[in-house]
């Protein structure tokens, strides 16, 4: 009896978000080493300890898909953003019914590593202080809207890095003022001049990541939605989706 109520004890005192952190690391397996490293490296810097918990606490359920289906769509969605028209009738319907969520998804958890992990937290931060905004908004809203490496059901990649080489020097170029909503207008003008983007919507697929979209952008209303949410999350920008059926299909 005296254990019993020990153990009740210990369970009580343990806060909500220390189980959910505890959660993500049994599920992790034995991938649990590569998490705990991540949070053992900021165990002298708090804020980035914090934000490290934020993000291994809700990595729990994220997943991915890869297989030989998925790599296929991808391909045939590369050469319709090359070829700017329609795929060959029987490419469409071999792969059109493909259903990608028969496939077996890959945890995050147990499979991304701590240098992963790092990197995607310290370009996080840098993304923070990159221009005046990220004054204006709090460490909740960098958590939520700014840190996440995902998006949806997405492989994870080097996304950040990519964007913010790419799009960074855009911006400095184009906007040198404090106004958010005048940096984001202008780099809608900039996007619709040089980066028009491929529309296809033939296959169900898993959302194709920041990379791809970077170099093919290709793909539906989520693609394009996606591709701005990696765009304003490099520039600092906190930024999340919504969606409303605006049309009777």
């Amino acid at each position: 009896l005296p254990l019993i109520l020990l153990l009740t004890f210990l369970v009580s005192c343990t806060s909500p978000e220390e189980r959910a952190l505890e959660a993500t690391l049994t599920f992790a397996g034995a991938n649990r080493a590569e998490l705990e490293k991540v949070l053992h490296h900021y165990k002298d810097e708090p804020l980035k300890q914090a934000a490290a918990r934020f993000l291994i606490t809700h990595m729990k359920d994220r997943h991915f898909y890869r297989s030989a289906g998925t790599d296929s769509i991808r391909h045939y969605l590369t050469v319709a953003a090359r070829q700017e028209s329609c795929l060959p009738f029987d490419v469409e319907q071999k792969w059109g019914a493909y259903d990608y969520r028969q496939e077996t998804p890959i945890y995050d958890a147990q499979v991304l590593t701590a240098g992963y992990l790092i990197e995607n937290i310290e370009e996080a931060f840098e993304a923070w202080h990159y221009r005046e905004w990220g004054q204006h908004y709090s460490f909740d809203d960098f958590c939520r809207y700014l840190l996440p490496y995902w998006i949806g059901d997405e492989a994870p990649d080097r996304w950040r890095h990519a964007f913010a080489k790419r799009f960074r020097p855009v911006l400095d170029s184009l906007y040198q003022g404090t106004d958010v909503v005048v940096a984001v207008d202008s780099l809608q003008h900039y996007l619709q001049r040089t980066c028009p983007f491929c529309y296809n919507n033939d296959f169900r697929y898993p959302r194709l990541g920041g990379e791809f979209l970077l170099e093919h952008a290709v793909g539906a209303c989520r693609e394009e939605t996606d591709f701005m949410i990696y765009l304003l999350r490099t520039l600092g920008i906190p930024v999340a989706s919504d969606r409303y059926i605006y049309s009777p299909d």
